[in-house]
């Protein structure tokens, strides 16, 4: 799948009132971060179509699967950090693993500042960070959607 690579776009990272762990809306807006098809990506070799996953689909999907997970356990389900052999226990695990791998890849030595210097620390950005823009990754995405959909 060949694209370019998205163009820098200057941004801060701030906090949002959106994206809430346990509400409706929340759900909604997490699973809104992700293109039809949930991102997944279809090419043609050999006269099979194969399916992949952008890295960043991915992410954003493990990232609503640890959020569903604490919702679980904040609710008392036990799929959440409960039995070691459940389905959704492993799919929660390798998250939080390929998450954890993707910060120590992708992480940047950016300083930011710690708003409160004693107790529960509260860090936030207060400069402007150089991120991706990611809306033609999502524009190409949607559009092997459609190429690639099965047809009703």
């Amino acid at each position: 799948w060949s694209i370019p690579t998205p163009d820098g776009v200057f941004a801060t990272v701030e906090n949002s009132v959106h994206y809430a762990l346990d509400t409706k809306l929340g759900a909604a807006e997490w699973k809104s971060l992700l293109p039809p098809g949930n991102g997944t990506i279809y090419l043609n070799g050999s006269g099979t179509r194969k399916a992949f996953t952008i890295s960043l689909f991915h992410q954003l999907r493990c990232l609503d699967i640890i959020r569903e997970g604490i919702v679980s356990f904040r609710n008392g389900a036990s799929g959440a950090g409960g039995n070691p052999d459940d389905g959704s226990n492993r799919v929660l695990q390798h998250c939080m693993n390929y998450i954890r791998q993707m910060v120590l890849c992708r992480s940047t030595t950016q300083l930011q500042s710690v708003r409160n210097h004693t107790g529960t620390r509260i860090t936030v950005s207060d400069v402007t960070q150089l991120c991706q823009d990611w809306t033609m990754v999502f524009d190409q995405a949607e559009k092997n959607y459609v190429q690639y959909s099965p047809s009703d």
